[in-house]
């Protein structure tokens, strides 16, 4: 008898449909076929005969994981693990693979890109075109401006490496400091109201609390300099969205560029601000990246099935 995995991304397979082909002549598969992040209601309906996990970022929690009986292994296309309860999987022994494609430049390339649209009003200024009006709106060079990281990983460490010559002072918070890159780079680290305080974009490239709690809430959105852009590329948990409306609304803080939510596909009333830019969650979504992450979720799988 073929084992029972779960492909839960829904884009899985596009790229290289051989992966998808493979796959289905060695498994018994089931397919996410809604289109989005599976939620956990639609999660319980599917785990309980399931073998194996080709996983996405929809939550793997307790309730969850104890449903699924006869799991084997949660292979992530992706490195991000939290959110998987994964004292759940050591206690029951379900194995949990991550991907070691490099999404650095991937994520650090969009929000390079998202502050240069935001500053230079691309994306209005596209608009104005499209409807045959020459509509022109002053824009900001970035030069000089202060860069603050939430983060300074992988991907946080790429960025810096990214906007060497933009003239960018860069300032970072990350409970494990990196002395010797920090030094090369010119980067000073500080607590995150300092980084809050004094920083004209705000990015950030850090995993989500154990507990949930956002990174950025109402105080922090009080202490962010008036002319401040927001950019959040790395989970949706991290963000209080409901307070970044508010500031966004209020011109509490200029702007935001924001690629991750707390629920997607995404349909809030962000949407209806004309200071924010929103991405479908295309962080990652690059077609090498995409096929390397894939292939190597694949493999994982097949490790422990």
């Amino acid at each position: 008898m073929k084992s029972k995995i779960l492909i839960s991304t829904s884009s899985f397979g596009e790229l290289d449909p051989s992966l998808l082909s493979n796959l289905i002549e060695t498994y018994s598969c089931v397919f996410n076929t809604h289109g989005r992040r599976l939620k956990t209601e639609e999660l319980l309906e599917l785990v309980a005969d399931i073998n194996g996990i080709i996983a996405g970022t929809e939550i793997y929690s307790r309730e969850i994981l104890s449903k699924a009986r006869n799991l084997k292994v949660i292979s992530r296309v992706g490195i991000g693990t939290d959110n998987i309860d994964l004292d759940f999987c050591r206690e029951q022994g379900i194995n949990v693979a991550t991907t070691k494609t490099d999404l650095s430049f991937s994520v650090a390339e969009l929000v390079i890109s998202l502050f240069f649209s935001f500053f230079r009003n691309i994306p209005a200024h596209q608009m104005e075109m499209k409807n045959n009006n020459w509509q022109r709106e002053m824009g900001e060079t970035i030069s000089g401006k202060t860069l603050g990281i939430i983060g300074l990983g992988s991907i946080g460490k790429k960025l810096v490496e990214l906007t060497i010559g933009l003239n960018l002072n860069i300032v970072a918070y990350d409970p494990c400091e990196d002395k010797e890159f920090s030094s090369k780079y010119s980067v000073k680290y500080c607590d995150i109201n300092e980084l809050l305080k004094c920083s004209d974009i705000v990015t950030i490239h850090a995993p989500s609390a154990e507990d949930n709690q956002p990174i950025i809430s109402e105080e922090q959105f009080k202490i962010m300099k008036p002319n401040a852009l927001l950019i959040n590329t790395s989970r949706g948990k991290n963000i209080n969205e409901e307070f970044l409306f508010e500031a966004l609304k209020n011109k509490t803080i200029a702007g935001a560029c924001i690629d991750v939510f707390n629920d997607e596909p995404y349909k809030g009333n962000l949407a209806s601000l004309d200071n924010v830019i929103l991405t479908p969650h295309i962080g990652g979504y690059t077609s090498d990246v995409r096929r390397d992450l894939e292939s190597e979720a694949v493999e994982n799988l097949r490790k422990f099935l």
